[in-house]
């Protein structure tokens, strides 16, 4: 698309010239890019992969999640001068082992108005597909799309907007939700140090000590139920690449890009790189132009490759595996709930995990032992931290998932646990 274009090219200049935006921040964050701007983790599974129930397997969920470390009890707001969008290649069967292209065959997009006396925004959504815009309508004339306010959300009350598309009925939630992810990121840091050579080499914490630095914080997110149908052009697509971007409308430019978790962050230490990073889609990641940020990426996944005291992979068969940056999710492969989607179906001789992701998966194990011993099981390294926490440790534990009875049980739309 000719915004794409221009947005790529004005990106690629930042990488060559280093970023125009830089901060002081170890996230990214930009005057372009305040907190309500900056995405922190996307989500893509079938439905009934979290809900047990059959029927829901002709829907996919995204879940994208934005404002990190919104405190406990505070409302939060989406940016009122921004779209925030999914953006959705289809991919032939037999091209799931393939490396991912870019190509934005479907953009799903969020605009978000002023809020009203209730903390309400009003919402508005829009699907491009193969370059044809469609305007979601209500299903109720009378009736508006908007998000739910911190009070209701911590009582599990939900606007649920539900409306068609192209003929096809979504319905999603946009509000605040208690942050699903979980890892020892003070931790990291300082193991990421020692592995550069830049501080002493150290390990994780034991799980009695690991500490969680999302537990008491609340995201804004978007969960979307969507068809699959209504992203297939024809019979012999089932995978998809996802990933969600922030385009600022008054800047007239992509400020955020997301989609495995830790590849922007974990692999691109520079704040420049990684802000540039952030403003070119996944069809820039291999160019030229990108080179310095890659360079930067394959030093310290070198030196990750050698904690374990030998070299269990190239950079290149990582570079395979992860980048072009996006979520792939192969619709056919059936991952129930209590079973991890990440790393369930590991692809072909590019190694690539191509389960999507759910809500209490370890992905931070699965990246990290991938890394440093080319294990996708996540058990050769472990930053010991889980979604259900450790007993005895305080600094650890999520609430359960809406709907879920039991840990790693089945959970129902949208999902997130309530807000704190």
């Amino acid at each position: 698309m000719k915004l794409f274009s221009k947005l790529s090219t004005a990106a690629l200049i930042i990488l060559t010239t280093t970023a125009a935006f830089s901060s002081d921040h170890d996230d990214g964050l930009t005057t372009l890019k305040p907190l309500n701007r900056n995405l922190t983790d996307l989500y893509v599974f079938r439905e009934d992969n979290q809900t047990g129930i059959s029927a829901d397997g002709k829907n996919l969920i995204f879940v994208m999640n934005s404002n990190p470390r919104s405190p406990a009890g505070l409302q939060r707001y989406f940016s009122t001068s921004a779209k925030y969008q999914f953006h959705v290649s289809e991919i032939k069967n037999v091209d799931k082992n393939k490396a991912p292209t870019g190509s934005e065959d479907h953009i799903i997009d969020f605009t978000f108005g002023a809020a009203n006396d209730k903390g309400e925004q009003a919402i508005s959504m829009t699907m491009t597909d193969h370059g044809i815009k469609k305007t979601l309508i209500s299903k109720n004339a009378q009736m508006s799309f908007k998000t739910t306010n911190i009070t209701d959300s911590m009582a599990d009350k939900f606007n649920l907007n539900t409306g068609t598309v192209g003929g096809q009925e979504v319905t999603f939630f946009a509000g605040l939700r208690e942050d699903p992810f979980f890892f020892d990121v003070d931790q990291f840091f300082k193991v990421r140090q020692g592995a550069l050579g830049t501080g002493p080499k150290v390990g994780f914490r034991s799980p009695e000590t690991a500490v969680d630095f999302t537990i008491g914080y609340n995201v804004n997110t978007i969960v979307l139920k969507i068809p699959i149908s209504a992203l297939t052009s024809n019979q012999d697509t089932s995978v998809f690449d996802v990933w969600e971007i922030v385009y600022s409308n008054n800047e007239k430019v992509q400020v955020e890009r997301l989609a495995r978790p830790a590849i922007n962050e974990g692999l691109v230490v520079k704040n420049e790189f990684l802000n540039a990073f952030n403003m070119i889609p996944p069809s820039a990641d291999l160019s030229p132009a990108a080179a310095p940020v890659l360079a930067e990426a394959a030093k310290l996944i070198a030196a990750f490759d050698a904690l374990d005291g030998k070299m269990d992979h190239t950079v290149a068969s990582v570079v395979a595996a992860f980048i072009p940056d996006v979520m792939r999710i192969d619709t056919r492969v059936s991952i129930p709930a209590g079973k991890t989607a990440y790393n369930a179906d590991v692809s072909g001789s590019r190694g690539m995990l191509t389960g999507g992701r759910k809500l209490e998966d370890d992905v931070m194990d699965i990246t990290l032992s991938y890394l440093v011993a080319g294990d996708a099981t996540g058990s050769s390294v472990k930053d010991n931290v889980s979604y259900a926490g450790t007993p005895g440790n305080p600094n650890q534990g999520h609430k359960f998932l809406f709907g879920q009875a039991t840990r790693l049980g089945t959970a129902q739309f949208p999902f997130l646990a309530r807000p704190n």
